[in-house]
């Protein structure tokens, strides 16, 4: 699920870094596919959320729920 085509050329904050992170240790654990979901969520939910801060663009936004969909 995840789409390592995908590259993240900008820089995004430290709670998203960590989301991301623990995303992509679910996602190699075989059988974490619930856990990775989770986290996906919470990628999404994080870019909401700083999409309506000003800190991402929808551009931005959308570059990372593409590369780690739910």
């Amino acid at each position: 699920m995840i789409d390592d085509k995908i590259v993240i050329d900008f820089e995004i904050p430290k709670t998203l870094q960590y989301a991301i992170e623990d995303a992509e240790k679910a996602y190699a654990e075989e059988g974490e596919l619930g856990s990775y979901m989770n986290w996906a969520k919470t990628i999404d939910n994080l870019c909401k959320l700083y999409y309506t801060e000003g800190v991402f663009t929808k551009k931005q936004w959308d570059t990372i729920v593409s590369k780690y969909p739910e």
